[in-house]
């Protein structure tokens, strides 16, 4: 099952309402765009998170790590002014000025894929994302937003999978790439993979065993271990999590116990 509206971005766009709960407040000039939804769910179960993503960057440097040339910079600092009012579009403007002067400015690719997102065109920001990573930058973060693109937006969770796996590599604790490979390992109905990073996430931050505790369970169902599911549904009681009923008469039916 895929939260509502989910279907509706496969073509590459997603509307400003879809991208609405993005903060815009931020002044100062890396801007965190932080993008409170609804993450792709496991069967009848919504898990709720942030990603951040922002604009790089304020000491930008030359592909060859020297300092960026006045006017390159000049062009950067108003590309940072627009995103931070809101003017994607004039913003892209001026981060392409940049790469007419440096070709092989990672800020600049991931500053325009960031405004693209942010004017819902996601055709475009996966390939300024892709550019950026095609340039070696070894930004787990990068990964990390692309496989959200592919993942949540284009429902594409191979690819979703491959981008997560790599943000892993090169940052082995980042529980939010765990949370979000598991959740597509689930939509693939790739169950012990699911639960394996489940499991990891948790071992890494304890305290969000609250946040996945009724997905696992679903994924406990789906593998028949009606007993892990069943402990995990009792779990979630003593947090205060409402656990969805259908899950419940899936496992009386399966497995009954008294309520």
């Amino acid at each position: 099952m895929i939260e509502q509206g989910e279907s509706n971005m496969r073509k590459g766009t997603i509307s400003k309402g879809q991208i609405g709960d993005v903060v815009n407040s931020t002044k100062v000039r890396v801007v965190e765009m932080i993008l409170n939804s609804n993450v792709r769910i496991t069967a009848a179960f919504l898990m709720v998170f942030s990603i951040v993503i922002s604009f790089s960057c304020m000491d930008a440097r030359a592909a060859d790590n020297s300092p960026q040339s006045p006017e390159i910079q000049k062009h950067i600092d108003k590309g940072i002014q627009f995103g931070n009012e809101g003017d994607f579009e004039k913003a892209i403007s001026e981060f392409k000025e940049v790469l007419k002067l440096d070709p092989k400015n990672v800020h600049a690719y991931n500053n325009i894929g960031v405004a693209y997102f942010r004017i819902g065109n996601l055709d475009e920001a996966i390939a300024y994302y892709t550019k950026a990573i095609d340039l070696g930058i070894g930004d787990a973060n990068m990964y990390f937003f692309r496989g959200q693109m592919f993942g949540k937006y284009r429902q594409e969770d191979a690819k979703a999978i491959k981008d997560y796996t790599k943000a892993i590599e090169l940052q082995p604790k980042f529980s939010r790439a765990y949370l979000n490979r598991a959740l597509s390992y689930s939509m693939l109905k790739e169950h012990d993979k699911a639960i394996a990073d489940f499991n990891k996430m948790v071992e890494i931050r304890p305290a969000d065993l609250k946040s996945i505790i009724d997905n696992r369970a679903e994924q406990y169902f789906e593998k028949g271990e009606y007993a892990k599911a069943w402990a995990d549904v009792e779990k979630a009681k003593e947090f205060g999590v409402e656990i969805d009923n259908k899950l419940i008469d899936k496992l009386q039916k399966a497995s009954p116990r008294k309520q």
